[in-house]
């Protein structure tokens, strides 16, 4: 009585599988190569948003304290104190009894 060894299948590689298989990792290669420079360029593009949005926030922190300042004095005009300050600055008048100084 002999004993057989079974023997193993030989697997064959055709020319056909081979050029599916390199298809197949060139196909996957490029996915991931435009992938990565897709998102590059949203990386960069996110970054001129967020830069953008800084300024326009900036100039808009800028803009309300102007209207703040603007709105304040539209407030006090009329007003005694607003008529005193400007008489003071602008025309350099002064109360009766006070002094002025010059340097």
């Amino acid at each position: 009585m002999s004993v057989r060894k079974r023997s193993q299948p030989v697997v064959q590689f055709t020319r056909k599988s081979v050029l599916t298989k390199v298809l197949i990792g060139m196909v996957a290669l490029f996915m991931m190569y435009v992938a990565v420079t897709v998102l590059i360029k949203q990386d960069e593009q996110m970054d001129r948003v967020l830069t953008k949005q800084a300024e326009i926030q900036a100039a808009l922190a800028k803009e309300e304290a102007a209207y703040k300042e603007t709105q304040d004095l539209h407030d006090s005009f009329g007003t005694d104190a607003f008529i005193e300050k400007i008489a003071r600055e602008k025309l350099d008048m002064l109360l009766p009894g006070e002094i002025l100084f010059v340097d």
